[in-house]
């Protein structure tokens, strides 16, 4: 058997849950009413033991929202319970078709035989025979008593008609005959006793079998005058349901095949039966009178339980350290707690003039909008995550559970209780973007890695093989070939040594030395030109440059390897078919210059643009270019401080951009000139 027990007291909840489960139970736990009816919507139990005491939504209503439910409202449910512990409080729980209503404390053998013994009395309730499709009226004053035979009598399949008091009965009945009339005895207008002789009177309605049941009327007396009217029979309230069903399904059952036996009506002339009729009423107005000044005693007690009751909820609601919110269904807040106010800096005064939407991040609207429409139409959600926003700004992650609060069965708003996880969640994204940049190094390094080991491998190869080479010529006295042998070895060595070199200039590059300072940034491109002029000439290339260029704070030796590097790449990566054009050129941004080195080579994929900065990227112009030139220059730039971008479509041309920081004071036209 699958039982679900709903206790927000964790210790409470424990003890119950280790009690069933050493007696064979599969046990499911939920901390209030709303976590478990979102349970049972999902799983199938075979009972449900609920605290009435508990937030979000407690046991009365998570009963009601059981019973109200065609699949769940059958399922035993049983109130376990230490707060309520009233005799109205029992009363209004078995009212609400519970099985059983626990006290705590209680014996943890006692207990487990209360739970074995709801299952037994469900077990037996299935052996019972009921006939169903019975037509029966029911006479009651009472709305909520009414309610509950016609319920609990449906249950068992009947068609069910109702009226408030005899003399509206008594002209349902004659419209519409029932199958049988079961009615209490005090009511207005027309009671039972009047109703029952109006009845037997009728020849439409004489045969109608005719049940009293009545919670007032109780005494011998009672009855006897009850069966003297014709009654088939008497039954006091409260009676089991299925024993109740059972007995009319009896009685209709039997007078139907004739095997009923006829009531022994007795007689009596109107003077007589008045006399009987007012001694019974007159000793029941007394008994009521005694009864009305002890419920009147008994609800004075109920009131102040109830209302000691309230500021308990109260202190707890004001005192809770998580948002508690209550929302009207059109967004308007009804209530919010001290710690609402306080996470989110509203007074009680500003409150009533906000609207739900007013503290919801816009980038949450959408998802809390469904959610609200959830809750107002009676659906309890959990595990809902918002942002709100404080009055002045700050945001506040949060999450909880939120559902339906009915008053008189009409929706009167949405009460949630959401937790502030503002801080769990910042130290989520700061791991997230850690795990970011450890795998970005990790990605870094590999390619690392890889580079060294394909670099290496080459010369490694060539110096092998031309040793191998050297071996056999010095035994076989090939002298004329031992030079060359030598010159290849003395070649690898220089790729090595070049490597190496080239890896050690990456790893220093992102070291400023100690000559930065403000520089001409004119002076050294022209300086780099003059380096280039032979091999600019010798493919026909012409250079450009701006007529003056602003000082920056550099470090003059490493802004030259930059510029040389630049200049290098559009050389190599020129497109042979037209004339190589290079334009060195600056703007102005805010506190930074902006240099661009722009030519219009071959160009580069946009999907290749942030790769080119990679150590050991190479392009694919001749396979020229040693793979570290501009993972050095991005280096190098950003030890400065600045940015290197790149702009470039295949075809089109490359422009590479430099933003370096300009010396407070300094000129920003700059010149040319020497530092």
């Amino acid at each position: 058997m699958k039982i679900l027990v709903a206790d927000d007291k964790e210790e409470e909840r424990y003890l119950a849950e280790t009690l069933l489960k050493g007696n064979g139970y599969d046990v499911v736990s939920a901390t209030n009413g709303a976590e478990a009816l979102e349970k049972l919507r999902a799983e199938g139990f075979d009972m449900i033991i609920s605290d009435i005491l508990m937030p979000v939504m407690d046991g009365y209503q998570f009963c009601r929202e059981c019973k109200g439910n065609k699949k769940l409202r059958n399922i035993p449910f049983v109130f376990y319970t230490a707060e309520y512990i009233e005799e109205g409080d029992e009363n209004l729980a078995l009212r609400m078709e519970v099985d059983r209503f626990i006290r705590k404390p209680i014996e943890s053998e006692e207990f487990v035989k209360l739970i074995q013994g709801v299952f037994r009395d469900v077990e037996e309730a299935k052996k019972k025979p009921v006939v169903a499709g019975m037509k029966i009226l029911i006479v009651e004053d009472n709305e909520d008593s009414r309610n509950l035979l016609m319920k609990q009598l449906r249950a068992y399949g009947h068609e069910i008609a109702a009226a408030a008091d005899g003399a509206e009965a008594l002209e349902q009945a004659l419209a519409q005959p029932p199958d049988i009339i079961v009615s209490d005895i005090m009511m207005p207008k027309m009671d039972g006793y009047q109703l029952c002789q109006e009845c037997k009177q009728n020849d439409k309605l004489k045969d109608i079998p005719f049940v009293f049941y009545t919670a007032t009327y109780t005494k011998e007396e009672d009855e006897k005058l009850a069966l003297s009217l014709g009654a088939n029979t008497f039954i006091r309230k409260p009676s089991e349901p299925d024993v109740l069903a059972q007995m009319l399904s009896e009685i209709v059952e039997k007078a139907k095949s004739g095997a009923l036996a006829p009531p022994k009506v007795v007689p009596l002339k109107p003077s007589l039966f008045l006399t009987k009729y007012n001694k019974r009423i007159v000793a029941k107005l007394e008994e009521k009178m005694v009864q009305l000044e002890v419920e009147i005693t008994e609800r004075k007690q109920a009131e102040a339980v109830l209302r000691e009751s309230e500021e308990r909820y109260r202190d707890l609601f004001e005192n809770a350290s998580d948002l508690v919110q209550s929302v009207a269904p059109d967004g308007h807040f009804l209530y919010v707690n001290r710690a609402w106010r306080e996470i989110l800096g509203y007074s009680e005064e500003e409150v009533a003039n906000l609207t739900l939407w007013d503290i919801i991040h816009p980038d949450s609207i959408p998802h809390c909008q469904e959610i609200f429409q959830k809750v107002i139409s009676g659906e309890a959600v959990s595990n809902i995550e918002a942002i709100f926003v404080a009055k002045d700004g700050k945001l506040v992650s949060v999450e909880g559970n939120a559902n339906c609060r009915f008053k008189g069965g009409e929706v009167v708003g949405a009460r949630g209780i959401f937790h502030d996880i503002t801080e769990r969640k910042q130290m989520e994204e700061v791991q997230e973007r850690l795990n970011q940049y450890l795998q970005a190094k990790v990605s870094e390094l590999e390619t690392f890695s890889y580079g060294i080991a394909h670099d290496l491998r080459s010369p490694l190869v060539s110096i092998e093989g031309f040793s191998s080479l050297l071996r056999d010529d010095i035994q076989n006295q090939k002298m004329e070939r031992v030079q060359e042998d030598f010159r290849l070895l003395e070649s690898g060595v220089r790729r090595m040594q070049q490597f190496l070199n080239r890896t050690l200039e990456y790893s220093r590059a992102g070291q400023l030395l100690k000559q930065t300072k403000n520089v001409s940034f004119g002076e050294i491109v022209e300086e780099v030109i003059t380096e280039f002029a032979e091999q600019v000439r010798s493919i026909g290339a012409t250079v450009s440059l701006a007529e003056k260029f602003p000082r920056v704070y550099a470090d003059r030796t490493r802004i030259r390897q930059v510029l040389t590097n630049l200049i290098q790449n559009s050389i190599n990566y020129r497109d042979k078919t037209r004339p190589l054009k290079i334009e060195i050129g600056y703007r102005l941004s805010e506190d930074k210059a902006v240099f661009f080195v722009r030519d219009n080579g071959l160009g580069i994929d946009a999907s290749e643009t942030e790769k080119v900065f990679a150590l050991f990227y190479r392009g694919t112009a001749d396979g020229e270019g040693s793979g570290a030139g501009l993972a050095i220059v991005k280096r190098i730039i950003e030890a400065h401080g600045g940015r290197i971008w790149v702009e470039s479509q295949p075809g089109k041309g490359t422009t590479m951009c430099l933003a370096l920081p300009q010396q407070n004071g300094t000129n920003k036209g700059g010149n040319n000139g020497k530092d």
